[in-house]
């Protein structure tokens, strides 16, 4: 019969580290979380909105002073 195999696992991070300190983990506030996902996609939204402005103004007048 073989011994049982050992697995080794890291050591937690108060035993690596004086320094680290485990913190208590905070509920999530989903309806803010949503809030800020919300406002996070509506400003990227807007700027890829006034980026694609921007190119076919830039576009538009290549063509134009062209020829």
């Amino acid at each position: 019969m073989q011994p049982a195999a050992r697995r080794w696992s890291p050591p937690a991070a108060t035993e690596a580290s004086p320094y680290a300190m485990p913190s208590p983990v905070q509920p999530a506030a989903s309806k803010g979380t949503k809030e800020t996902v919300k406002n996070a996609l509506s400003r990227w939204g807007r700027k890829v909105g006034e980026a694609t402005r921007k190119a076919e103004d830039l576009s538009r007048n290549t063509w134009q002073h062209r020829g």
